[in-house]
């Protein structure tokens, strides 16, 4: 934070939290300080990533965003101290979203037992499982759906992961593309 004196200032003041200059000292450099700062005091501590990575899909050069999720994506893997596995995924976006949509696929048609003493599964456990049954059984005889939404103001996942320009025109040749139309409200036309 000593190189970002407006930073500092907002954590010091308490204006931001922990988490919000510990994620904004990743990406904030002095010439967009101000910017990411008005951008981290608008937005709940829970919407800020996702905010940020909209902030740079309109601000960074396409190109460099593809190289920078190429460049970061790993699968990190540690041992808990009760003996578990914890493992972490970073992939680019629109990598994620087929990974998400592989694991929501497998819990949407797993068939839990139907006895009287199931315990109700989380949906990280049930994610875990179908991870598992992914892994053991290959695609699990299920198809999956990316739903990438197109809009004036930009592309992005349907959980509202923002995606480049780029990532779209990649998969648009090859993909089953369905459009819907909105009108001049945003309301869909039939």
């Amino acid at each position: 934070l000593e190189h970002l004196p407006a930073c500092d200032d907002a954590f010091r003041s308490q204006r931001l939290s922990f988490s919000k200059i510990r994620t904004l000292t990743r990406v904030v450099q002095p010439k967009n300080e101000t910017e990411l700062l008005r951008l981290a005091e608008s937005v709940p501590a829970s919407q800020f990533k996702r905010a940020l990575a909209t902030w740079s899909v309109k601000n960074e050069n396409p190109e460099d965003i593809n190289k920078r999720h190429l460049r970061d994506r790993g699968v990190f893997v540690s041992t808990e101290p009760d003996g578990s596995l914890l493992a972490i995924v970073r992939l680019p976006p629109l990598d994620g979203g087929k990974f998400v949509a592989a694991l929501d696929a497998g819990v949407m048609t797993n068939n839990p037992r139907a006895d009287a003493t199931a315990v109700a599964l989380t949906l990280a456990q049930q994610r875990a499982d179908a991870l598992l049954r992914l892994l053991s059984e290959g695609s699990m005889g299920v198809e999956t759906e990316v739903i990438v939404h197109v809009r004036g103001d930009g592309c992005s996942l349907d959980d509202g992961t923002p995606l480049t320009g780029s990532v779209v025109e990649r998969i648009a040749p090859t993909a089953f593309i369905r459009a819907l139309i909105h009108d001049a409200d945003g309301h869909p036309i039939n």
